[in-house]
Formats: structure tokens, C-alpha cells, sequence
């Protein structure tokens, strides 16, 4: 058996993983000596360490000085079977502002209450506890944080709305299962869930295109880096006005902060525009609530001058007059399909990473005219990760 991928040390802990999980390898086993492994594989001693490291980690088998590696005895393996899962959320949810009356509401939103109670009850079902590690801080922060997940010993990973190729990379340097919801991918080969975000940005743009006469400004997000689902609504903007057959002015296309402020800022740009947009498609419902704010100040009417479309189906879309309409992502289901994939991932290390779109809803409220109808954007679908 030989192992020519650069991630060799990964297949071979996947291997052995499965031999463990499956029984071919017996509890208690003592396994082939470093040098006479790595001779049989075809690897350095070092990379057959590290491999055998990622097991140590996970439970799997155990170092005994002067005696040798032994597959863990079925006690540790009954008790690592039902072991936590680490989840990872932003912990910020207000952050100070220059305004200290004025708090500004951070990236990570309500939606992870609604991924949380997803996640957390679904891994109930599967009788694993849920251990919470807040995302904040600086790379220091985030080291001691894998340290301490490295202590306690949690055996998978769900991740929520990150919104960075480095928090990404912090993750998948735990070398453990891993799922990401709602977050950057980057290069990373890991399981993925998301809501529809283009399709459903392209249905509420559509929706605008149809029920306004004027001119659409779409703002979107330069907080996150490429590719997120940020980009994508962009992506569904896009592809609603070629269907439709119009073009918007690059002067109709702006990026705001992604927090109140951030849309009372791009608002007193839209104000400059001539002509005023009678339609606008805002890609985060925080950013909808601070236009909503400056356009009322303004004595701009919405909806009667101005529709708003925003996405994100948020507590804080309810919490204005008029009430936002809003692309609302299925969180909760989100949140149950990454625990499905992680439990997947677990019994099958070596599976292909997969990527899973839950379906949006376009919910229609009083920022638009009609307010009575809401429709899905279709069926959730699968896609096979590269």
C-alpha cells in the first residue's frame, strides 16, 4: 500500500479510522511498530506520527511508552462514540459603536440562536452532548481556543457564519470532522450547508423588477471575502435583471458595512442618486433597518416612493414600521442538516465533502406592496464538494 497525495498523513489516520470504527482493528489491538509502518506504507516515520496524532486525538488509540500504540479499549471507544461535538459561533452579538447611545448590532446577527437550537437538539437525538466556544478576538484568542478543544477532548466540529478564509483555516487546523454553516468556504474540502442565497436574492429581485416602476439599487456586504454567501445574493441580483432583460448603473450597485450603521451610511449615498431607486435589494436585513431609518428621516416613503427587499428573515425585520421583507433562510434546518452530515462525516471519515443548499422563503411584509403572498425558492438540493 503506498500514499502519494500531499494529504497522506490525513488517509492514512482515515484508514485506519475505519478500521478502527468498524472492528477490523480490535479493541485493546497493539499496532505495528513507527519504523516497520512506515516501511509497509511507504512514509516517513514523521507523517505516519501525525497521522497516528490525529487518532490519539479523536480517542482512537492510545500511546503507551515502552510498550507501544494500541487501538483504545471498547469502554474509550463506547465513551469517545458519544462524545461532545465543538460549536463554534460568533459571541458578539453588540458591539460598541463611537455613539455610546448608538450600539451597533455585530456580523453574527440572531440567526445563530435559530442554527443553535437546530444543531444542539439534533445532536440530542443522536445522544451527544454540544460543547459552545464563542468566535472573537484576535489569532491568539482563536489558538487558545483549539487548545481548548483539543483538551476536552470534543471529536467534531460545527462551525457558523464565518466570515473569513483565516477563521476557516483556524477550524480545519483542528484536523477534526468538521461541518461549516453559512460561512466562507475558501479552498478548504469540508462539508458545507447553506440556504439558497443567489436563487433566493433572485426571486426577491424579480418580485422588485415586476412591482416597481423605477430604477433597482442592490447594496451588498464588504465585510466578507470571496467566495461567501454574500457574493451570491450579488450573484442572484445579477442574474434577475439579465433575465429580466434591464441593466442597473454601476452607480446602483453599492456596499455598506454589515450592521445598522452600516446602512444609514450607503442610505445618504442612495439619497444622492438620480433618479431615487424606487426599488432597493439589500443583501442583510441589519443594513435594510439602518436605510429604513434614514429614508424615513429623509421623508422618503417606504413603501409608497421606495420597496425594500433585504435577506437574512431576522428577528430585528420585525422590529421596524414598516415591517422589512425579507429573503428568510430555514436557520433551524440548517442547523439539523450540519449535525446529519457531521454524524456522516464520523462513520465515514473518507466520504467526499458535500455541500447542502436548504431552500429560502420570500416573506413579504410591509417594506413592499403587496404584502399577502409568500412563496419557497424551490426544492433543497445536494452538490458534491471538489
Amino acid at each position: 500500500m503506498t500514499w502519494r497525495a500531499h494529504t497522506k498523513f490525513r488517509k492514512i489516520a482515515d484508514h485506519y479510522e475505519r478500521l478502527i470504527r468498524t472492528g477490523e482493528l480490535k479493541p485493546g489491538h497493539r499496532l505495528v511498530t513507527e519504523p516497520k509502518l512506515a516501511r509497509e506504507l511507504g512514509v516517513a516515520r514523521t507523517t505516519l506520527r501525525r497521522a497516528f496524532g490525529i487518532l490519539v486525538r479523536k480517542g482512537l488509540i492510545t500511546r503507551k511508552p515502552g510498550h507501544g500504540t494500541f487501538v483504545a479499549s471498547a469502554s474509550e471507544l463506547a465513551e469517545r462514540s458519544r462524545g461532545a461535538i465543538a460549536v463554534l459561533a460568533p459571541g458578539v452579538i453588540y458591539r460598541p459603536s463611537d455613539e455610546p447611545d448608538n450600539p451597533v448590532m455585530s456580523s453574527s446577527g440572531g440567526a445563530n440562536y435559530h442554527f443553535l437550537e437546530g444543531v444542539t437538539t439534533t445532536l440530542a437525538s443522536y445522544g451527544r452532548s454540544t460543547r459552545m466556544y464563542y468566535l472573537h478576538g484576535d489569532q491568539n484568542d482563536r489558538s487558545a481556543m483549539a487548545r481548548q478543544i483539543q483538551e476536552n477532548g470534543d471529536i467534531g466540529v460545527i462551525a457558523m457564519s464565518l466570515d473569513s478564509s483565516e477563521a476557516v483555516d483556524d477550524v480545519m487546523s483542528l484536523e477534526l470532522p468538521a461541518v461549516l454553516i453559512d460561512s466562507v468556504k475558501g479552498k478548504a474540502k469540508v462539508d458545507t450547508v447553506h440556504s439558497t442565497n443567489r436563487k433566493g436574492m433572485k426571486e426577491a429581485t424579480l418580485y422588485l423588477l415586476k412591482n416597481t416602476p423605477g430604477p433597482l439599487a442592490f447594496v451588498g456586504s464588504v465585510r466578507h471575502q470571496p467566495p461567501n454567501p454574500h457574493n451570491e445574493r450579488h450573484r442572484g441580483f445579477v442574474d434577475a435583471c439579465r433575465e429580466f432583460g434591464c441593466e442597473v448603473p454601476d452607480d446602483y450597485v453599492l456596499f455598506a458595512a454589515v450592521h445598522v450603521n452600516g446602512g444609514r451610511d450607503i442610505a445618504r449615498e442612495i439619497l444622492k442618486l438620480s433618479p431615487l431607486p424606487t426599488g432597493i435589494v439589500c443583501s442583510d436585513d441589519r443594513v435594510a433597518m439602518g436605510i429604513l431609518d434614514v429614508l424615513r428621516d429623509a421623508n422618503v416613503s417606504v413603501p409608497d416612493d421606495v420597496s425594500i427587499i433585504a435577506y437574512g428573515g431576522t428577528i430585528i425585520s420585525l422590529m421596524v414600521i414598516p415591517t422589512i421583507s425579507t429573503v428568510s433562510p430555514n436557520h433551524l434546518l440548517m442547523g439539523e442538516t450540519a449535525v446529519h452530515l457531521l454524524e456522516k462525516r464520523l462513520r465515514m471519515p473518507g466520504r467526499r465533502p458535500r455541500t447542502i443548499h436548504v431552500p429560502t422563503k420570500l416573506l413579504l411584509r410591509g417594506s413592499t406592496i403587496p404584502v399577502s403572498r409568500s412563496w419557497t425558492t424551490g426544492q433543497a438540493f445536494s452538490t458534491p464538494g471538489e
